[in-house]
């Protein structure tokens, strides 16, 4: 007999996609209602939850009082912004050492979101936007210096 050793880690990624397909299968069809099946009181067939009456034998079925008429599924919030184009930009244009964290920061956003981690999600594109505006400073206390330090040598020059 032939064994064959599987790496778990190797289909991580495809995990990942899976992951990523239910979440977008789940806000594509957010606004439809889930039913389940249940047996008909009186003659035990399987019908829907969401019917009045058995469609086998016409009895009556009362709903069960409900205080959330909402399906679950329909309260996922929204996923936080990713800052991801914004921390390219800036690492590029700016400050690429404080820029780096910032890339790193974004692009953990949309995974914590599928994974259903919505609080490390806002916390990652939280730290995003803090390392993007550190970027943004740096940056343009780099070139005003740089500006500066042209204009005093080019005065020095002429004097």
């Amino acid at each position: 007999m032939w064994q064959v050793l599987v790496n778990p880690h190797k289909f991580n990624f495809f995990a990942q996609q899976s992951e990523k397909n239910v979440y977008l299968h789940r806000q594509k069809h957010k606004n439809l209602i889930t039913m389940a099946l249940i047996n008909c009181p009186e003659c035990n067939a399987q019908i829907s939850d969401a019917a009045t009456a058995c469609p086998q034998c016409g009895a009556p079925l009362t709903k069960p009082a409900t205080d959330n008429p909402q399906p679950a599924g329909n309260n996922i919030p929204e996923c936080p912004e990713t800052h991801l184009a914004k921390s390219i930009i800036l690492t590029i244009l700016c400050c690429w050492p404080l820029g780096i964290p910032a890339i790193v920061n974004a692009a953990a956003v949309n995974n914590a979101y599928i994974a259903g981690r919505y609080d490390v999600a806002l916390q990652k594109s939280q730290e995003a936007a803090k390392w993007c505006k550190y970027c943004l400073i740096a940056g343009v206390a780099f070139w005003f210096l740089y500006i500066l330090l042209i204009a005093i040598l080019t005065i020095a020059e002429l004097v």
